[in-house]
């Protein structure tokens, strides 16, 4: 990595944006404070009733057994797969179209390039986990399956799979499906593969706010590549009346 590719990068997003900088912090706070309400009103009440109507003291004896551990490591490997799988049309770095044609060809380094938009994922999927985490710990503790430790303890084990499924995204953007360092990812990424799914993106946003489903579905649709092989032979002619 060159010496002033951050103070050239600084520049840039200053011109970029007005000055206003990358603004991860502000585009976060509106989701986070949308997820901790519709945790609180929604949630945790209905958790609380799942947790209360299984028998507490059912679900005591069995949260910390080999068992519970297994089910989550499955929920989580599914959920893992599935992100690495959709990150291939939507990846966890997807800076806008203007950002991905002016800067990220010049010999800034890439990874310095798109880190702002890569701490703004990891950030809201880490957040995100770890808000469910607290609510799920809190469910436990107020239907009195388990005690107040469960709120910090659900927490981290949330912020961290948050983390690990933000790392997946990552991956599966850039078709690695054995882990590799974030930087070394970051560099990986490709300038077309990016415009593509941004404009993707802004497309999808539109097709949503015109109420066009159809058009939404067309833009997340992976691409048709079964049969593309066969080829159409004339058949015997069929006599009409």
């Amino acid at each position: 990595m060159l010496g002033d590719d951050r103070p050239r990068f600084d520049d840039a997003l200053e011109v970029a944006t007005d000055g206003a900088g990358a603004g991860t912090l502000r585009r976060l706070a509106y989701p986070v404070y949308v997820t901790i309400l519709v945790a609180l009103t929604y949630g945790f009440t209905f958790t609380r009733f799942v947790f209360v109507a299984s028998n507490p003291e059912w679900v005591a004896a069995h949260l910390m057994t080999g068992a519970a551990a297994g089910v989550l490591a499955v929920l989580v490997a599914l959920a893992a797969g599935f992100v690495w799988r959709a990150s291939r049309q939507r990846g966890a770095v997807v800076p806008p179209v203007a950002w991905t044609d002016q800067v990220l060809g010049s010999s800034i380094d890439r990874a310095v390039a798109v880190r702002p938009w890569w701490h703004l994922t990891l950030a809201g999927t880490t957040t995100g986990g770890g808000l469910l985490g607290v609510m799920l710990g809190g469910s436990l503790w107020a239907s009195q399956v388990t005690g107040p430790l469960a709120l910090p303890v659900a927490g981290v084990v949330g912020g961290l799979i948050g983390a690990l499924l933000a790392h997946t995204a990552l991956w599966g953007q850039v078709g690695r499906a054995v882990p590799i360092r974030t930087a070394a990812a970051l560099r990986l990424l490709r300038v077309e593969e990016l415009r593509t799914q941004a404009a993707t993106g802004d497309h999808f946003i539109g097709a949503l706010l015109a109420g066009d489903v159809r058009a939404g579905q067309l833009e997340v649709a992976p691409p048709i590549r079964r049969r593309r092989s066969w080829r159409l032979r004339p058949g015997r002619p069929v006599a009409g009346i």
